[in-house]
């Protein structure tokens, strides 16, 4: 195939020195006789037209660095998403999704995990150092899932030398919710237990979306009264809420009050959407490459895990052990 593609570029470009050169002789002659040539710009035109047509043709023929064969320009994107009760796994190339397949809420991430991103590779008939990224969601979410979605995507990173790309998890599923309800704003909920709610309120806009509330862990009312607050900025704007269903039904009163639209159908953070955050970024240039890059990338936590909170809290003399109760 690139040999092919060399005696294409070659033919091309003899075509396009023996074009110039005789789009010149005409340009020159209609330059200095207004007999032959009365009017030179459209002939001047059509020589730079020609010019730029070419060398557009060698550009596209001409293949990246990185393609496997044909005409790819880039190789295709690994996206994991463990950062809530569902698990997925999606590939996505130039052309679309590959693959994506969302396992249902209440997996085992640390026993699913392996064997779905093997089944990816394989049906797509792909290894891992034929990809050219690896796009992991950072949450907020479940402490135990995003470490193993985390320590996962830099194994693969440094191992086959891929680029790493973290995606906020609330970023992925604004994506997964403007396919829902385009146009709208969307509020965006996770259940962060004892502390309250995981949320992020994001805009109408969306590549790259705008946060009017950035991820944030907050109680039930000061959650609500955020929202509230920063919705009287944006007067008229519409609000599709969305996330785990416990925080849409703790939400419902408020939802039904100010006129929000529950999106009950969009409530897990799929994998097609990381792919797609993630291919986004790719594009713009990201992508953590060193090791050193690659080894401080960490998730948003936003809290302390339960057992912290509990030793916090003990320590505090805010709670007993099963000893002394």
């Amino acid at each position: 195939m690139s040999v092919i593609i060399e005696v294409i570029m070659a033919l091309a470009t003899s075509a396009m020195q023996l074009a110039t050169k005789s789009l010149r002789r005409l340009s020159a002659k209609s330059a200095s006789s207004n007999q032959l040539f009365p009017y030179p710009g459209p002939v001047q035109a059509l020589y730079h037209t020609f010019q730029f047509s070419i060398f557009n043709f060698q550009f596209s023929i001409k293949p990246h660095r990185h393609a496997r064969e044909g005409f790819c320009t880039m190789r295709p994107l690994l996206a994991l998403e463990t950062s809530g009760g569902s698990l997925g796994v999606a590939l996505r190339t130039e052309s679309g999704l590959l693959f994506e397949e969302n396992a249902a809420a209440g997996a085992w991430h640390g026993k699913a995990l392996a064997p779905l991103l093997l089944k990816a590779l394989s049906s797509c008939q792909l290894k891992p150092a034929e990809l050219e990224a690896v796009a992991i969601s950072l949450g907020p979410g479940s402490w135990t899932g995003l470490r193993i979605g985390l320590s996962a995507a830099k194994a693969l990173a440094w191992g086959a030398k891929l680029a790493l790309l973290g995606v906020p998890s609330f970023e992925a599923l604004a994506w997964d919710a403007a396919r829902s309800a385009p146009g709208q704003a969307r509020l965006l909920v996770r259940d962060a237990q004892s502390e309250g709610l995981f949320l992020a309120l994001f805009s109408e806009t969306q590549n790259p979306p705008q946060r009017w509330i950035e991820e944030s862990v907050l109680k039930l009312p000061d959650a609500v009264a955020a929202v509230e607050r920063e919705l009287r900025k944006h007067r008229g704007a519409s609000v599709a809420v969305c996330g785990d269903r416990v925080c849409l039904e703790a939400l419902a009163p408020a939802a039904e009050k100010h006129g929000w639209r529950v999106l009950d159908a969009c409530r897990h953070v799929s994998a097609g959407a990381v792919a797609e955050c993630g291919w986004q970024r790719l594009l713009r240039g990201a992508g953590l490459r060193t090791a050193a890059e690659i080894h401080k990338l960490a998730p948003l936590y936003l809290r302390a895990s339960d057992p912290e909170l509990k030793l916090a809290r003990r320590g505090a003399g805010l709670e007993t052990t099963d000893e002394h109760r």
